[in-house]
């Protein structure tokens, strides 16, 4: 099969993938994301830390996420088990002069959050390759390439000079043992139930600690835990985790 040169593939078009395609523009590297799927598309994961909002504010995405209307999260609240050991953690950042300043970030519903941040990478001139990841093509030890399966049923070769693996979960080059084995701890002894509710009672106080947005977690005991993040107006986020 011939091949075709890419100074940049990246492997998966989520916010890991459209990201750092974003970042490689703004360096006047133009890239590829081989991506299966087309956006919107339903994935769990959705109350974004602080650094984060940061990062997408740094893009000059904060107006394409605030138009989108996603609950605002100052922070999360922790509630044990009777009652016992509640603690809210805030969001913070550091300022010009290093000092701790309060920071915010947004809890998202990630179907209509990836398509934001994929359309913007494409829009930025970013290329999209919608294909199957099948397997990393190496050479002297060091990986030039990747060959892809076509919507058609067709396996192609693209060489590249960097393959950034963005797959997430799908661990793609660790699966290939490319990156040495992977490690999963703990959580490959864990388990989760999750699924979204319309309504949902929030708090609504003036602190920051009691505003709609933020998210909610209950643990019980190590590795038992759940999760309440509001994602719309309406929508909100409920999983439950635990031991299997």
């Amino acid at each position: 099969m011939p091949y075709k040169k890419h100074p940049v593939i990246i492997l998966g078009g989520g916010p890991a993938g459209a990201c750092t395609a974003m970042y490689l523009l703004r360096r006047g590297i133009k890239p590829v994301i081989v991506e299966r799927d087309a956006f919107p598309r339903y994935h769990v994961g959705e109350s974004l830390t602080g650094a984060t909002a940061l990062a997408l504010k740094e893009l000059g995405l904060g107006p394409a996420i605030e138009a989108q209307n996603y609950p605002v999260k100052h922070g999360a609240n922790f509630y044990g088990p009777d009652g016992k050991n509640d603690f809210w953690v805030p969001l913070v950042r550091r300022d010009e002069n290093e000092n701790q300043v309060p920071n915010y970030t947004w809890n998202v519903l990630r179907s209509t959050f990836d398509k934001v941040l994929f359309d913007a990478a494409l829009e930025r001139g970013a290329e999209w390759i919608k294909a199957t990841a099948v397997a990393p093509i190496s050479k002297d030890d060091a990986v030039i390439g990747l060959t892809i399966r076509t919507p058609g049923g067709a396996a192609e070769n693209l060489h590249s000079d960097v393959l950034i693996d963005a797959s997430g979960c799908a661990t793609f080059l660790a699966n290939h043992r490319v990156t040495g084995p992977k490690i999963p701890g703990n959580s490959d002894k864990q388990i989760a139930l999750f699924t979204l509710f319309a309504g949902g009672i929030r708090d609504n106080g003036p602190e920051l600690s009691k505003q709609p947005g933020n998210t909610v977690l209950f643990y019980q005991r190590k590795h038992h835990w759940a999760w309440f993040i509001p994602v719309t107006d309406e929508l909100t986020s409920v999983g439950v985790v635990f031991r299997t």
